[in-house]
């Protein structure tokens, strides 16, 4: 019980940071009625209002103090929500904060209170706040130590950096819901010093161009950053990275490319298969004959057999959507429930494949639309993770379980929100799925969402979860 709630604190945590740096204060505002706490800290030491406060979210500053956000606390650094917000250049969050009792005299690692780090950023109009709040001047007078830091590149380094990245790919745009990620990675590191500002800029731009997400294609950005922050000719880093980089750019796009081709051209040969069995059928009709009287050679006496899998004939016709096969077979006697060694019944197939018209003849049979696999999923959760609307619909129309859960507690709902399906969420919440639904990890839906930045998602779960 201790182990599963820790680890729910701890997802909440994480998907309460994402939300912050995202700029969401709804899905923050959501998660924090939902039980998340304002105070959990990051790897680094550093709570929500840390994040909120050194990206300039105002709203959200005022949403985490109203649920007890403590003002006191110190990341890693030795640095305080006001520290962040003095140093960014906030004023409107450096008043808030002192409002609600923030202390000034606070020091960092290096010694440094607010003050120090606003005169050093030279933000005059925050200085001007803190002393009439009562800041101590002394504070400036002495310099604390700090460690040393890298000289920032020229401005005709910086340009000459800045066109690497435009020769690349100067028309390739970028989707702002996808660069969170990247953008708090980057912060990150610069309230670390592993970066200076001039190199994050850097970096941002190159991720901006080339719509990488934290794990995205080619380098990740956390290896852009580390690669920055440990070369030896820091003004030349970014540029060698770059040139680097574009390899394995490219070598992505040409495999992407390559297996969008050979989609298109299994899905034209799929097309001309079903059109020659259309026309067969007709022809078989016109003669007079049905297909119970000639099957297509399958033997009656291997419809019950199966493979070392566990794969039976069905499963075969099912798996590739061959009705006229799948008809003959059942009309043989084949088990309609038959479950190779994963659980998986044909149904679970045609379902994860995408099938619709297998689908509708093994529901016809009477299939097992409850039957569940190894991991507990059934036919409905194998539609919603796929993104399958019509067979979701068809599945719920003949009687599926909107609420079954896997081994792990997972539900179609928290799988349609996982992988941003809005419209099969949508169709799930109207058919009754229910919202607070926990895995065994204590993880929601809302989570999952809230966690890829799913914002439609998410408003519709927090909808639904206030009508429930």
């Amino acid at each position: 019980m201790a182990e599963n709630a820790h680890a729910q604190a701890a997802s909440g945590a994480i998907v309460l940071h994402r939300a912050v740096r995202a700029g969401d204060a709804a899905t923050v505002k959501c998660l924090l009625e939902n039980g998340a706490d304002a105070n959990a800290p990051d790897g680094d030491g550093a709570t929500a209002l840390h994040m909120a406060a050194g990206r300039g979210h105002t709203e959200i500053v005022r949403i985490l103090l109203e649920y007890r956000g403590d003002v006191h606390t110190q990341d890693g650094g030795g640095a305080t929500a006001l520290h962040k917000a003095a140093e960014k250049g906030h004023p409107e969050i450096v008043r808030i904060l002192l409002e609600h009792g923030a202390d000034m005299e606070a020091q960092d690692e290096n010694g440094a209170t607010a003050l120090y780090v606003t005169v050093e950023a030279g933000h005059p109009e925050i200085v001007t706040i803190l002393l009439k709040y009562g800041a101590d001047v002394a504070d400036v007078v002495e310099e604390p130590e700090t460690p040393p830091v890298e000289a920032p590149a020229d401005r005709d380094d910086l340009n000459r950096q800045e066109d690497d990245v435009r020769a690349i790919d100067p028309e390739n745009p970028y989707e702002p819901e996808n660069f969170f990620t990247a953008d708090g990675l980057v912060d990150d590191a610069i309230d670390r010093g592993k970066l200076t500002e001039v190199q994050g800029r850097n970096i941002l731009a190159h991720v901006k161009r080339h719509k990488f997400r934290m794990m995205g294609p080619g380098k990740t950005v956390e290896n852009m950053i580390n690669y920055v922050a440990r070369a030896k000719n820091k003004q030349h880093a970014f540029r060698d990275f770059v040139r680097m980089d574009h390899a394995h750019i490219e070598a992505w796009r040409a495999a992407e490319s390559l297996r969008q081709k050979t989609a298109e051209e299994i899905a034209s040969a799929k097309a001309k298969l079903e059109d020659l069995a259309a026309e067969l059928d007709a022809e078989l009709r016109k003669s007079g004959s049905t297909l119970s009287a000639n099957p297509v050679p399958d033997p009656e006496a291997n419809v019950h057999g199966q493979d070392k899998y566990g794969v039976t004939p069905l499963h075969q016709a099912a798996g590739v959507d061959n009705t006229l096969l799948l008809s003959a077979r059942l009309e043989h006697g084949a088990n309609v429930d038959a479950q190779d060694k994963n659980g998986a019944t044909a149904l679970h197939w045609a379902a994860w494949k995408g099938h619709t018209g297998s689908i509708r003849v093994l529901l016809e049979h009477g299939a097992d639309m409850h039957a569940q696999d190894w991991r507990g999923e059934t036919a409905l959760h194998k539609a919603a993770d796929k993104g399958y609307t019509e067979i979701v619909e068809m599945l719920l129309e003949d009687g599926a379980d909107v609420n079954t859960q896997t081994r792990d507690g997972t539900t179609a709902l928290y799988k349609a929100a996982d992988k941003g399906r809005t419209e099969i969420v949508k169709i799930l919440l109207e058919r009754g799925a229910d919202v607070h639904t926990q895995r065994d990890d204590g993880e929601t839906a809302l989570h999952k969402a809230a966690g890829w930045g799913h914002r439609e998602i998410v408003n519709l779960l927090r909808q639904y979860g206030k009508t429930e």
